[in-house]
């Protein structure tokens, strides 16, 4: 998998079409190359970060055995070089000098010196998946969990990380995530998520401070992680890399947006993380949907490839069973929108079934006749159903917050991932009479046997 590299100088580029420019999303052009993953690796996804001096670029790989290690590219060099001692590695970002890096590895936030290799513990982060940011005066602001506030930490470690975001009542699932330290130091942006209409605080992109004091909405309309470069926010929306100014002494977006990479940004939907990073100097990487699409491989028991499936751009693969098709989240046309396609595997033909372009986890009903998925409206998350050749429109199942990883008894019962509470959950639902009860507080990706009798 390749990533495309966009060089913009300075980011002048911005700045000159924002003042040409008042009709509405403008392109930007730039120099672009392509960047690949390390010798027998592979990147993972979304896991890179461009240092502050725009020199370097550290990302994360899967080697050959299954273990995913940091790796430092210099721009200038044909070569990455491998840092030991950063096995399990997750979400590199920089110290403000360009020297260390902090990253998540088995459940704690490390750091690394590129020049020694010497790799520090900081504090625990049991499941550290929603970044971190390190200012001048080496305080670290991370999320240590997949839901709660966000803690700051010295970059010398030792002590308690100490809150600096506050989940607004006792209960709430909200997430604090993808913190970024403004220029003064002191205030940070950050986005807030899964919150519910019991919260006086709902999602959006917010400013928080180190003090801890009360936080200043930027944008309920923006969601996922957002970088600040030469006046401007960065963030991805609709599959797009956009820039609009930003104030920084009333802390609010102004002016015109501009489009940077149009319909061309992978974006994670699970943690509703774009993938991209920019250095001081306007140096950009970004992981681009055209030259990310994924194919389909079988393999035998022992791993032996055995061939692949026809088609690009699938994911979420389940078997229908008979094993003769195959149901798929497809992005069509490389630009992030997904759909559920039907894949007649002796055919070698697919059908889609679906047009929400938010489409995912698509599983087999109970009876066969049906696909069962998960959409997202904008607004709000469902469960829906529809007929396997398409025929009729989706019915809805559920509604509610996130939810994924779907599965079917064969006695008609649904269970899947709720992230209604933050942290997943499992819960259930009838067919027969189309209720919904919780199974466990937390627990994810479950699976029924056969029989039905028991989940996994």
């Amino acid at each position: 998998m390749a990533w495309v590299i966009a060089l913009l100088m300075l980011f002048a580029a911005v700045r000159l079409t924002l003042d040409r420019f008042r009709g509405g999303p403008q392109t930007v052009p730039a120099v672009r190359s392509s960047l690949l993953p390390p010798s027998d690796s592979s990147f993972l996804r979304g896991n890179f970060s461009v240092s502050p001096d725009g020199t370097r670029m550290a990302s994360v790989a899967l080697g050959l055995d299954g273990t995913s290690r940091l790796w430092v590219r210099t721009f200038s060099a044909s070569g990455a070089q491998q840092l030991n001692g950063t096995e399990g590695a997750m979400l590199p970002f920089w110290s403000p000098d360009s020297r260390r890096i902090g990253f998540f590895a088995e459940g704690k936030l490390r750091t690394v010196d590129v020049g020694s290799t010497a790799v520090r513990i900081l504090c625990e982060a049991p499941l550290g998946r929603c970044g971190g940011t390190w200012n001048r005066d080496g305080t670290i602001v991370f999320a240590p969990s997949i839901a709660g506030p966000l803690y700051r930490i010295p970059d010398t470690g030792g002590g308690v990380p100490v809150p600096v975001t506050s989940i607004p009542r006792p209960g709430s699932g909200q997430s604090h995530r993808w913190p970024f330290f403004l220029p003064d130091g002191k205030h940070f942006l950050y986005f807030v998520d899964w919150s519910t209409a019991d919260d006086p605080q709902g999602n959006g992109i917010y400013v928080g401070s180190l003090d801890a004091g009360a936080p200043k909405l930027v944008s309920s309309e923006l969601a996922g992680n957002v970088t600040f470069n030469a006046g401007h926010l960065l963030y991805g929306r609709d599959r797009s890399l956009r820039a609009q100014p930003f104030d920084l002494d009333r802390l609010q977006l102004s002016g015109t947006v501009v489009s940077i990479a149009e319909q061309e940004l992978e974006q994670d939907p699970g943690f509703s993380h774009s993938e991209f990073s920019i250095s001081q100097n306007g140096v950009l990487v970004f992981q681009s949907l055209a030259d990310s699409t994924s194919t389909l491989v079988w393999f035998d028991g022992s791993g032996k490839e055995l061939g692949q499936v026809a088609g690009r751009g699938y994911r979420d693969p389940r078997l229908s069973a008979d094993g003769r098709f195959l149901a798929v989240s497809s992005d069509d046309a490389r630009n992030g929108k997904h759909f559920i396609r039907v894949c007649d595997l002796a055919r070698g033909s697919a059908t889609r079934v679906s047009d929400g372009g938010s489409d995912e986890s698509p599983v087999w009903s109970y009876n066969g006749d049906k696909i069962t998925y998960g959409t997202f409206d904008g607004k709000s998350y469902h469960l829906e159903e529809v007929p396997v050749d398409g025929s009729g429109p989706p019915q809805l199942l559920v509604r509610g917050s996130a939810m994924r990883h779907l599965d079917w008894s064969s006695d008609g019962h649904l269970v899947f991932s709720d992230f209604s509470k933050g942290r997943p959950g499992l819960r259930v639902y009838s067919a027969a009479d189309h209720q919904v009860m919780t199974f466990v507080t937390i627990g994810a990706e479950a699976r029924f046997s056969p029989d039905g009798e028991w989940i996994a």
